[in-house]
């Protein structure tokens, strides 16, 4: 199982997400493909399908962002 893991993991498409100190100071929220991220899925890159995922952050008194990320097959962060 180890062997065949090291194997798959480069292989994997990986989406990274971060906030700035101030954004988490102010409440800001982040969605992906619309599923709220927890702050401990912020800042490492999550294994994801490749293909168009959307983000979406919002915080009190802030106009909502959003942006789509295509991430390619094959290894892609």
């Amino acid at each position: 199982a180890k062997g065949y893991l090291a194997t798959l993991t480069p292989k994997l498409s990986k989406l990274a997400i971060a906030l700035s100190p101030e954004a988490k100071a102010q409440g800001a929220t982040v969605q992906r493909s619309g599923t709220k991220l927890s702050d401990a899925q912020l800042g490492i890159a999550i294994p994801l399908d490749p293909g168009e995922h959307e983000v979406t952050a919002s915080a009190p008194g802030k106009r909502p962002w959003s942006t789509k990320i295509k991430l390619e097959p094959g290894g892609a962060t």
